[in-house]
C-alpha cells in the first residue's frame, strides 16, 4: 500500500506547525532545528531546504499565527461592529487557547524579548500594528454605519482591544487563563466596548 507524498508547501506548513508546538513545549531558546526536525519526522538537512535558517522557521510560525487572527478580525466587518468585535475577540481567545495554537503567547513574549539582532522582535512588532490598524480600520467603517460615536477615537478602541488581548497572552503564559477568562476578561471587554456603545 503506497503513502502519498506530501508536497513541498504541505511539508512547509508542518514544520510550521511542530515548531509553534515545540516553542511551546521548550520556549524560544529550546525549539532548535533538532528538535524541529525530529518532530517532523526530516532530517536537519531536509529542513534547510524548505527554510534557509531557524529564525525563517519562527518568522513564519508568526506570520501563520497573525494571518489567523487578521482572518479572524476580518469577520468584524460583515456585522453590526460593536458585535463583530465581540465576537472577533471571542474567537481570537478561543484560538490563543486551542492546542492548536498554544505557542501563542510564548512566541509573542519570547519573540518580544528576544535579541534584536535576529530581527523577531521588529518582526512582531509589524505583525502586531498591522492587526492594531486593520482594527481601527473596522471601527471607523462602524463610525460610518453609525455604529459607533463619531467622536470615538478608533486607534485608541483598537489599541485598548490590543491591550486586552496581550493581557490574555500574559495569563495563557502564566498558566492563570482560568482565572482571567472568561469572568475577568469578559468584564474587561464590556468596560472597553460598553463606553463607546451609541
Amino acid at each position: 500500500m503506497s503513502t502519498r507524498r506530501m508536497t513541498a508547501d504541505e511539508r512547509k506548513k508542518q514544520i510550521v506547525q511542530v515548531a509553534l508546538q515545540t516553542v511551546h513545549e521548550y520556549g524560544l531558546h529550546g525549539a532548535t532545528m533538532a528538535r524541529i526536525a525530529r518532530g517532523a519526522g526530516v532530517t536537519q538537512a531536509a529542513l534547510y531546504t524548505h527554510f534557509e535558517s531557524r529564525e525563517q522557521v519562527l518568522l513564519s510560525v508568526l506570520d501563520a499565527i497573525y494571518e489567523e487572527i487578521f482572518r479572524i478580525q476580518e469577520g468584524a466587518r460583515e456585522k453590526n461592529v460593536l458585535t463583530g468585535l465581540r465576537e472577533a475577540t471571542d474567537a481570537c481567545s478561543r484560538f490563543v487557547g486551542g492546542r492548536r495554537t498554544a505557542g501563542h503567547a510564548h512566541l509573542l513574549l519570547e519573540f518580544v524579548t528576544s535579541s534584536r539582532e535576529f530581527g523577531l522582535r521588529e518582526a512582531v512588532r509589524h505583525h502586531q500594528v498591522a492587526a492594531t490598524k486593520q482594527l481601527a480600520e473596522i471601527i471607523e467603517e462602524g463610525k460610518e454605519r453609525g455604529e459607533i460615536p463619531e467622536d470615538v477615537d478608533s486607534e485608541q478602541l483598537a489599541w485598548m482591544g490590543t491591550g486586552w488581548s496581550w493581557a490574555l497572552d500574559v495569563a495563557q503564559l502564566m498558566g492563570l487563563r482560568a482565572s482571567w477568562h472568561p469572568n475577568v476578561s469578559a468584564e474587561l471587554l464590556d468596560r472597553i466596548l460598553d463606553g463607546v456603545t451609541p
